[in-house]
């Protein structure tokens, strides 16, 4: 049972990792164009700064909680 919650859970942070990287490319592709930076609003700039700022918070927090699910996890096999 605790192995399907492991599992499920590196799963979805494999798969975030790959969208994250996506992300990133993306973002960075779109400030390395400087005509987007006087073409685009302030609101859509914004808007693609804090997408970016949740996104990252998402994933450290995803990360931590597979961590310490698998720490606990491994602490009560060895406890048994």
């Amino acid at each position: 049972m605790s192995t399907n919650i492991v599992s499920t859970g590196l799963v979805g942070t494999y798969g975030n990792s790959i969208l994250y990287t996506l992300e990133l490319l993306a973002i960075i592709q779109y400030y390395s164009t400087s005509k987007h930076n006087y073409q685009d609003s302030r609101l859509l700039q914004a808007m693609v700064y804090f997408t970016f700022v949740v996104d990252t918070v998402s994933t450290v927090v995803d990360y931590a909680c597979v961590y310490f699910v698998c720490d606990q996890i491994a602490i009560f096999f060895i406890l048994i």
